[in-house]
């Protein structure tokens, strides 16, 4: 396995664009330092440090202080964007073998076809931490330069660790989901052969899941009132059944703090964590699926 994995890394890393996603936190973190820095010299008054991020304090991400600000600004709002990117790769790592036309020797060269599913979906996993390490790096560093930027005080080391604390479940969560939707294009990549086509239907999917997971939540959480006509009452019953176990909803409830309208105090964290893993490995095991079953000629 091991082998395999190195093969792979070998092989994307090789890929311009595999090398610009993978390094994508730390440039786009650069540009912001550098955004700060120039608004600097040329004379902008930054204030008191901040003693929030500007956001609900229940909001997914947040926190006070410069930590809080570099948070809100690298993990939680670039956070689509690599997202993206790993959605992009997943696609890729599942199709190139067949634009390359190396498919059929990977096959025939190596015993096991499951195991060259597991080793694409590592080597997955090895690109998405890399990026939550650079990113995490990016992000102390950032919160760092913001302190020397900012007049002032208000920050102090308990608020500063509170806003880390905060930032780092949600960078993790979103690790975890990162990898979830780029297994998804990878199990994509692999049926259709088609990076472009694995893109289309990760943007479908996750915007049904995604209005499911809102809907449900505001059925849940009562924002929606108890009162629906006749032909509306059964979708909403099943909305409220089937949120839970959506990736959206899972996600805002690892994320969310209590006391926001959408966090479900029914609902436990280990729930949507092991919903998070299931999605994550059943997306994987088809993939495998679909490669061990497929007759390769070409």
């Amino acid at each position: 396995m091991f082998n395999l994995l190195r093969s792979e890394i070998i092989k994307h890393s090789r890929l311009k664009v595999v090398v610009l996603i993978g390094l994508s936190p730390a440039i786009l973190t650069s540009m912001v330092i550098g955004a700060f820095l120039f608004m600097k010299i040329v004379g902008v008054d930054f204030g008191p440090i901040p003693t929030g991020s500007g956001l609900d304090p229940t909001s997914p991400g947040t926190g006070a202080g410069t930590f809080g600000l570099a948070n809100t600004i690298v993990v939680v709002s670039m956070g689509g964007l690599y997202l993206i990117g790993l959605v992009i790769l997943g696609g890729m790592v599942g199709s190139n073998e067949y634009g390359w036309h190396t498919i059929k020797m990977l096959a025939t060269r190596e015993p096991s076809r499951v195991r060259i599913i597991l080793s694409k979906g590592l080597f997955m996993a090895t690109l998405a931490a890399f990026m939550a390490v650079v990113l995490l790096i990016g992000w102390l560093l950032l919160g760092l330069f913001l302190k020397f930027i900012f007049t002032g005080v208000g920050d102090t080391t308990a608020t500063d660790l509170a806003a880390i604390g905060k930032g780092l479940i949600y960078l993790v969560v979103a690790f975890l989901i990162n990898l979830l939707w780029s297994f998804f294009t990878l199990f994509l990549g692999v049926r259709f052969k088609s990076v472009v086509i694995a893109i289309i239907f990760y943007f479908v999917v996750n915007t049904l899941d995604g209005i499911v997971s809102a809907l449900g939540a505001a059925a849940l959480s009562g924002q929606l009132g108890t009162r629906f006509p006749n032909w509306l009452e059964p979708l909403i019953a099943i909305t409220k059944l089937v949120s839970p176990f959506l990736v959206n909803f899972s996600f805002s409830q690892l994320t969310t703090q209590p006391g926001n309208p959408n966090f479900i105090e029914s609902v436990s964290p280990i729930q949507s964590v092991l919903v998070l893993v299931g999605w994550a490995g059943l997306f994987l095991w088809m993939a495998a699926l679909v490669f061990n079953n497929r007759d390769i000629t070409e």
